[in-house]
């Protein structure tokens, strides 16, 4: 028998293999208390760092498609480039973390061997090509995000976050295999590409399409916090540890929508189909927008407002499925880099205003600008970009967005495109409701704890700058690298 395929594939996922070994190597030094908790931080760092680096050789040399594991994985630049950013994400939130976390009394190893485990699920879901692996790795992002939820187990509502986690999670999981098991059912496949060609030549009434792509779209959905799947989202966001908020918000959520694309590729292709499933699509975009946006307006706790926050630009970045081309799919990966990094700068000052000064709300932050004005002003750097407005690079990703969806003009994407702005000016509210309470507000005498970890700042600021500089820089290059990175 011929297994050249495995010593293909092993050889072509060496970043997958280091974070594996790396895993379990940070677990087995966790065993000697004479190593400290900064020893084992830097490894997991290094580990990062070193799956970081493989994987930029590759996506530079890289060309063409690979399929490794007798059509399990799909080895391209679209996987390639998830890769590299969920690395990245990683990174950044370890980084972060360590002020946190060094002081915990457990779960300061679980936290790093399960972010290399999340990291490592994210990257196979950008990557699977059939049923079971998107299943499995679904799975497995899902297991590590529930116990990371949980880790502070004094913490009452990080136990009821972390419950309500798995029970939305076992839910949405189960229906989503309900659909995929019909598609298997019908077609006797489980690759995507596979069942996309079968049904291409099948003649099947649309309710059998609608069905299945609802029942699918449940599992996907859960993890990318669109409505009517977003129940968890705010209870989860506000009960887990900030870090790991910080990490769900980008990482697991961007992973959803890659894993998304690959099998909207592969099942309904870019040309025609004998169903229209971007109706769906609408539908939940609208909504997202509409009940994160104006459920954010009520909010007062800063992390439940980032919660309601994230999922109207789930909505907005659900709005690619409109048109599915190229263009749409780069400007999702370009607006994927710009989500992660304005969405990580500012849980990185959150993080700052709960361990440092004691504020978890609008309300006790009013004031503050005048003892931390330079937090202040990151922290409306990276609000006025999830906004969208124009010098930030939020501006930027969304007008990509609108212009690669509005192209094919139509009554719908019409319509889309008119919430999408109007539930953008609606999120100037709530934004700028933090930034007029720091700046505009007379508030109490702020006493810092302790002084703020470099760690926290350097990040902040380099985000902060990366959030502005894209406007004095040529960004093009990015979008178009994104570009030819899409499927």
């Amino acid at each position: 028998m011929d297994y050249n395929w495995i010593e293909t594939g092993l050889q072509l996922s060496r970043p997958e293999l280091l974070i594996i070994g790396g895993t379990v190597a940070v677990i087995m030094l966790s065993i000697f208390k004479q190593l400290s908790r900064t020893f084992l931080f830097l490894c997991s760092c290094a580990i990062l760092i070193g799956a970081g680096y493989i994987t930029l050789l590759d996506i530079q040399s890289y060309t063409g498609q690979t399929i490794l594991f007798k059509g399990a994985i799909g080895y391209d630049k679209f996987s390639l480039f998830f890769k590299m950013l969920f690395i990245a994400i990683a990174f950044i939130t370890m980084l972060f973390s360590y002020p946190v976390i060094k002081n915990w009394t457990s779960g300061f190893v679980e936290f790093l061997s399960l972010l290399l485990c999340c990291t490592l699920g994210m990257i196979y879901m950008a990557s699977s090509r059939t049923f079971l692996m998107m299943f499995l790795n679904l799975e497995f992002v899902s297991i590590t995000s529930y116990i990371m939820a949980g880790l502070l187990r004094h913490n009452k509502k990080s136990i009821e976050a972390s419950l309500k986690y798995i029970i939305y999670g076992a839910g949405s999981s189960g229906i989503m295999l309900f659909g995929m098991s019909f598609l298997y059912a019908i077609t006797g496949s489980i690759d995507v590409y596979t069942v996309g060609n079968t049904l291409r030549h099948l003649d099947l009434p649309n309710s059998f399409y609608l069905i299945t792509s609802i029942l699918i779209l449940a599992g996907f959905a859960y993890k990318m916090a669109i409505v009517p799947f977003h129940m968890w989202c705010p209870d989860v966001y506000e009960g887990a540890p900030t870090p790991v908020t910080a990490f769900f918000s980008t990482g697991p959520k961007i992973a959803g929508f890659a894993m998304m694309i690959r099998f909207v590729d592969g099942v309904f292709g870019k040309g025609s189909s004998p169903f229209e499933w971007q109706l769906i699509f609408i539908i939940v975009s609208v909504l997202s927008m509409l009940i994160g946006n104006l459920t954010a307006l009520q909010q007062n706790n800063l992390k439940r407002l980032m919660a309601y926050s994230g999922i109207a630009h789930a909505g907005y970045m659900a709005l690619i499925f409109l048109t599915f081309t190229q263009d749409s799919i780069g400007s999702l990966l370009f607006y994927s880099v710009i989500y992660s990094i304005m969405n990580l700068g500012a849980f990185i000052t959150i993080i700052i205003l709960e361990k440092y000064y004691n504020i978890d709300n609008i309300q006790s932050s009013a004031g503050f600008a005048y003892t931390n004005p330079f937090l202040a002003i990151c922290l409306s750097i990276f609000m006025f970009s999830l906004v969208g407005l124009p010098p930030f690079a939020g501006f930027f990703s969304k007008l990509l967005v609108f212009m690669s969806v509005i192209k094919p003009l139509n009554y719908l994407t019409l319509f889309a495109i008119l919430v999408a702005v109007i539930t953008t000016v609606i999120s100037l509210f709530y934004y700028v409701k933090i930034i007029g309470a720091m700046f505009l507000k007379q508030g109490g005498n702020f006493t810092i704890t302790e002084r703020v970890s470099l760690i926290l700042n350097a990040p902040m600021a380099i985000l902060a700058l990366a959030t502005v500089a894209i406007f004095i820089t040529d960004w093009d290059w990015l979008f178009e690298f994104c570009k030819s990175c899409s499927l």
